[in-house]
């Protein structure tokens, strides 16, 4: 019965938390994520952790004060595409305290080796959907476009550059997801993951073929902070010198085989790196010049100030950079204002917690897109922050240690 049990609850696992990672099909595909992940903790029989209900109750409390503050003082203060997006990000809220609720549980739970070891499995269906792409675009012409499907809006696949150019370089590769850089942080936390877990060993060829991909999506964030990321694991990973040769035969090779798109198209990405970054550094002297009535605590987590929202690429004229394109701490201080940078630094004291490895890894994650109000980042957070010095162990383990045991004591 238990072995039946395990061969349902792990595939309903896996696409529970594929869904998650889904993070350009937006609330829909998360909600069927949480519905099969409480349906996994209902299977395995995971007990709602006291801890984890605790910390829910806190979020759900601040939400409903948030909540309050937006409707009574501020909803007449901002423009009116907020208004009516309220109570779509409000359940999209609701969403990540409960995905918190299920996820803590689990990560608190004895059956938290199941979640551990689907990560890879994860990153290999987001690295493989890459690559078909790309093999499919280069040999056909066709892009593969698994996003407008499901939403209607298609992938924003094209290099911009307007001179003709083929093979490598001529696309920037999405897989799952609707832009490069969205792919990029999506499999960068999955990598970050399986590097706090300490599964590096296990999952090189997963981890060469996912930095590889970085840098194949021509992303420019991508390039920069794959860079970072990349340079991290040589010093904090110790990577040897088979690797180095792995990483400069593949550069070599993709240079010999396109090397005159790819100059182009890198030259193309050094101008849009200096355009964007003018455009972040106006967001960021936005936000730093805004109001003295919003430095505090800003219009919390449903809007943002008029002036910053008319000028940001999504809503305006594109005199500034969109608000989650310049990481973290800028997303956070934008919408909550000092305390937002507060928050951040709160959040990285509990990731320093767990050493100044992970702090660091935390760190370039939060140089990403990635939004921290989405089930993925509430993903991520749970299962950097687990305690895996009280984790406990399944059973082909302890019975592992069991025959270790036993025949140790009849050497003696």
């Amino acid at each position: 019965m238990n072995k039946n049990r395990f061969i349902l609850s792990t595939p309903i696992l896996f696409f529970g938390l594929l869904f998650f990672s889904l993070v350009s099909l937006t609330i829909y595909a998360w909600s069927l994520g949480l519905l099969l992940v409480g349906l996994f903790a209902l299977l395995e029989k995971v007990q709602i952790n006291k801890k984890a209900l605790k910390e829910s109750f806190l979020l759900i409390v601040l939400l409903i004060f948030a909540i309050f503050r937006f409707q009574l003082f501020l909803i007449n203060q901002v423009l009116p595409v907020f208004s009516v997006a309220f109570w779509g990000n409000a359940s999209i809220l609701v969403l990540c305290v409960i995905a918190w609720l299920f996820l803590r549980s689990i990560t608190l739970d004895k059956k938290n080796y199941m979640l551990i070891k689907i990560l890879p499995k994860l990153l290999w269906v987001h690295v493989i959907a890459f690559y078909v792409q790309t093999v499919i675009f280069l040999l056909s012409g066709f892009y593969l476009d698994f996003v407008e499907p499901f939403t209607g809006i298609k992938s924003r696949f094209d290099t911009f550059i307007q001179l003709p150019i083929s093979g490598v370089g001529s696309f920037r590769p999405t897989g799952l997801l609707v832009e490069p850089s969205t792919y990029f942080f999506v499999v960068l936390v999955f990598a970050a993951l399986i590097v706090i877990n300490k599964d590096f060993q296990k999952n090189r060829l997963l981890l060469i073929l996912t930095i590889a991909s970085m840098y194949l999506s021509f992303s420019t964030a991508a390039v920069i902070i794959a860079t970072i990321f990349v340079i991290y694991l040589f010093f904090v990973q110790k990577v040897r010198l088979f690797y180095y040769s792995i990483f400069l035969i593949l550069g070599l090779g993709i240079l010999f085989s396109s090397g005159s798109s790819i100059v182009k198209l890198y030259l193309f990405q050094q101008d849009k790196f200096d355009e964007t970054s003018d455009l972040r550094e106006n967001l960021v002297s936005k936000v730093y010049n805004r109001d003295i009535e919003n430095e505090l605590f800003a219009f919390g987590p449903f809007a943002i100030d008029k002036d910053i929202a008319r000028s940001t690429t999504g809503i305006g004229n594109s005199t500034i950079a969109s608000i989650n394109d310049s990481g973290m701490m800028v997303f956070l201080w934008l919408e909550f204002g000092y305390f937002g940078v507060f928050l951040f630094l709160w959040l990285c004291y509990k990731q320093s917690r767990f050493g100044v490895k992970q702090l660091i890894l935390f760190i370039i994650i939060s140089l990403t897109k990635l939004n921290p109000f989405t089930p993925f980042f509430i993903l991520f957070w749970g299962i950097s922050i687990r305690k895996k010095q009280y984790e406990l162990i399944d059973d082909k383990q302890l019975n592992k240690l069991k025959l270790n045991y036993y025949s140790l004591k009849k050497d003696y």
